[in-house]
């Protein structure tokens, strides 16, 4: 993966994400709420799970944007920072090493009436809502690398804009690739 990004290219990264979480409507509910055993994520966890966290890295950019270095240049490579590419490739499936998961991401345990359809739908708006800011952020010009915001879980710790998207694309992607290994594991069962 090249270093350097582009809108468009992150704009596309957000789009073919909004591609296969729409598919998930596709997934059969028997499927898509099964737990390939009593320790492990659901489908429709997963899929809670990367909202939740969405959601949370969404309002940290949203609160770095009301505060954008004023700047008459139009940049239009970006850098992600050293530590956070590292993280990424990390996070890259498949693979090696879990994490575990931090209580403002888990998942809520199963409402009374599960709704797949609600949950794929929220999910996809979340890359509508990434592509957006991407969208506004290149029409105004503004710097990914100089637009900076609090990390929504670690506070103290300061990131791009740029750190925030190559970070959600790269957790996204590793949260993709077990929902599929999810699937996988309960159709072989």
């Amino acid at each position: 993966m090249p270093h350097e990004k582009n809108f468009q290219d992150l704009i596309q990264l957000f789009n073919i994400s909004k591609y296969k979480a729409d598919s998930y409507h596709e997934i059969p509910d028997e499927r898509y709420f099964m737990k390939p055993a009593p320790d492990q994520w659901s489908a429709d966890d997963i899929c809670k799970h990367l909202i939740l966290f969405n959601n949370q890295y969404i309002r940290s950019i949203e609160k770095a944007a009301e505060k954008v270095p004023v700047t008459s240049e139009s940049k239009e490579l970006f850098k992600a920072s050293f530590l956070i590419r590292l993280s990424a490739r990390y996070l890259e499936p498949p693979y090696k090493m879990k994490i575990k998961t931090i209580k403002p991401f888990r998942p809520e345990p199963g409402s009374s009436e599960p709704d797949k359809s609600e949950s794929v739908s929220r999910l996809g708006k979340t890359q509508d809502a990434m592509i957006d800011l991407l969208t506004g952020f290149r029409e105004n010009r503004i710097d990914l690398e100089k637009t900076r915001g609090k990390n929504p879980v670690f506070s103290f710790i300061k990131m791009s804009v740029i750190d925030f998207f190559i970070l959600l694309d790269a957790h996204q992607r590793r949260h993709f690739w077990q929902l599929e290994q999810t699937l996988e594991k309960i159709q072989n069962s």
